[in-house]
This record gives C-alpha cells, structure tokens and sequence, in this order.
C-alpha cells in the first residue's frame, strides 16, 4: 500500500503521486512535457494539451483519460479547457485534479479498488 501524507505541494510534486498511484494500479501513464512525452513532438501536440494521458481496459471498456494536474487554487487555461472539451466529444474522460483525493474519488466512481494511505 502507498502511502501519502497531505502537504504543501507543487503541482510537479503533485503530478508525481499521481503517477505513482495510477502506475501502482495498472494504469499506463504518458507524462507529457517530460523526456520521451510531448517534449520530443514540439509542433505534433494540440495547444491545452494535458498533462497526463492514462490509459487502461476497465470491465466496462477501454478508458483514455486526460488528467490536467493543477494545485488547488490554481484553474486551467482556456485553451486546456477547450482540449478537454475536445477529448470528451471524442469520447475520451477528462478532469482537473488538485489533490490526490480528487484522483480517488474519479478512480472509486469508475468501480477501481484504490490500495492508497492519505494520512
């Protein structure tokens, strides 16, 4: 079990737990922004673009879900709300998360056993 004390974070810290957690249970995860993400396909990215792409087959089909990380109090751009506008008529899952319990809360809603310790 992983375990995750609340704290004062950035949303790199953030997005680093994040990634943690979802790895921990299966989920592949492209970090863009990072070597070997977005970063190598500067041109190929749409603008607002999130920053994690995670994937994984559920019993109920396959998810893609972008993931804007942001630390609360922050929002996205208008141009990362339009691509998660986009993603979801595509028909794609798109949030905005600010701590790891928003990220629990979407993964236990779509029936996902979450083995995480927030102390």
């Amino acid at each position: 079990m992983a375990d995750y004390k609340p704290f004062k974070h950035s949303e790199k810290q953030l997005q680093r737990s994040i990634v943690e957690i979802l790895e921990l249970h299966d989920w592949y995860v492209c970090e863009y922004g990072k070597p070997g993400g977005h970063a190598a396909l500067r041109g190929a990215v749409p603008e607002g673009h999130s920053d994690l792409l995670v994937l994984k087959r559920l019993p109920t089909g396959p998810v893609a879900w972008f993931i804007e990380v942001k630390v609360p109090g922050k929002k996205p751009t208008p141009e990362q709300w339009a691509f998660m506008d986009r993603m979801i008529q595509a028909g794609a899952k798109a949030n905005v998360i600010t701590c790891i319990e928003d990220l629990l809360v979407v993964l236990r809603s779509w029936g996902q056993e979450v083995k995480v310790e927030v102390r």
